[in-house]
């Protein structure tokens, strides 16, 4: 009887359990290299919260205007997410993501955790269903929509995890992408330098076809065969250039004396570093007619992207440009007398020309080898994508 009275006195009841690890949120579309404080500001603002309801901001990706921010409870990140999800600064929708929270003591030591970070507009309808193919095959907090806050999502998600490997779905500008997104997350990373895998789902794929991922995914390869291929993928070394533009110094004009050039302007136009801009290269870039081509495609796809959904269109519009810059509107037809090409501390005559090309690869323009076979000459060695050298042509 007492065992009896006892089982209808007891009560058992669910008890949330404590965390104790942070819970993260990305929050990206915010403006562009700001102080930390004025991040910390619009947050609260839009927060509607007089103090911080964070425990921490960072790491701050301040060339992306993304950041973190970690809560001690679920109940205070969900609140804020709530909040965030519904808001924009600047007419911008801000990116609201809650994160997951690798616990990586868990995972075996000889194990190599894979990363995909997939661009599900590149090729048509190829990125959606390959994201869908491989949250299946894989545990969905390992494959990522860079269009849903770019890279830097999955790679802080994997930031805590000493060895693991990437794969990259897109085309050569997503590839660049990632890479560059890991030049800025790897300082705060236990793996500086992932090998990275690329699924070419771009209209060039260069950097594919050079690294031997082929011209283009054609759907053939199911994902288990894509998984197989980057276990057994080899790693091999990629050159990366840091391309510095200097802007031509001007004159000053000259004023009168009721417009007098404020000290703003004259510290502008007094400092060289801000009349320099740099970006990093992999695959190649061009001066004259190539670059024109490249931006007016880049231009008519950021006007219809909608209709700019294979790689046979894209290819096709590349022709239909290059084919009226070339025999109609010859803009760069004396591109060869307005530029001085120096290489090695030599000026090099240039012949009659329309446009220069500096290469890291020996493939440009979609699977085109400016070279030739490649073959040793007097005085040449043959080029890699890996000695440290550049060509023009």
């Amino acid at each position: 009887m007492d065992s009896l009275r006892r089982y209808h006195v007891v009560r058992f009841y669910v008890q949330e359990k404590e965390d104790p690890h942070d819970h993260a949120v990305f929050v990206g579309n915010l403006p562009l290299s700001l102080a930390q404080r004025q991040y910390e500001r619009i947050l609260l603002k839009l927060l509607g919260a007089k103090e911080k309801p964070f425990t921490a901001i960072g790491p701050i990706y301040f060339e992306y205007g993304s950041l973190v921010i970690t809560f001690n409870t679920p109940k205070a990140a969900t609140a804020a997410v709530q909040k965030l999800q519904n808001a924009a600064y600047e007419d911008k929708k801000l990116i609201v993501l809650c994160l997951p929270n690798v616990q990586v003591h868990m995972l075996p030591a000889d194990v190599e955790p894979l990363l995909v970070l997939i661009n599900v507009k590149s090729g048509g309808c190829q990125g959606t269903d390959l994201i869908t193919a491989f949250r299946r095959l894989l545990n969905p907090f390992q494959v990522f929509d860079v269009l849903k806050g770019g890279p830097l999502v999955g790679l802080y998600v994997f930031r805590n995890i000493p060895k693991y490997r990437i794969l990259a779905a897109g085309g050569d500008g997503t590839i660049g992408w990632v890479l560059q997104c890991l030049d800025i997350a790897k300082q705060d990373a236990a793996c500086f330098s992932p090998p990275c895998g690329i699924l070419p789902l771009g209209t060039g794929n260069d950097l594919a076809r050079v690294l031997r991922w082929g011209g283009g995914y054609t759907g053939e390869d199911g994902p288990m065969d894509i998984l197989k291929d980057v276990i057994d993928a080899e790693e091999v070394r990629l050159d990366r250039w840091a391309v510095v533009f200097h802007e031509e110094e001007r004159s000053q004009p000259p004023t009168s004396s009721a417009v007098e050039p404020s000290p703003d302007t004259e510290q502008m136009m007094n400092n060289p570093e801000d009349q320099t801009s740099m970006i990093i290269m992999n695959n190649y870039f061009g001066i004259g007619i190539d670059a024109d081509v490249c931006l007016q495609f880049h231009n008519k796809r950021h006007a219809n992207p909608s209709k700019f959904n294979s790689r046979l269109f894209n290819k096709t519009q590349y022709v239909k440009i290059g084919l009226q810059k070339a025999f109609f509107e010859r803009t760069f037809k004396d591109l060869w007398r307005r530029v001085e090409l120096e290489v090695d501390g030599k000026i090099i005559d240039l012949p009659p020309c329309e446009g220069i090309v500096i290469l890291n690869l020996l493939s440009w323009g979609s699977g085109a080898n400016p070279w030739g076979t490649a073959r040793e000459e007097a005085g040449f060695q043959k080029p890699t994508h890996h000695d440290g050298l550049l060509e023009v042509f």
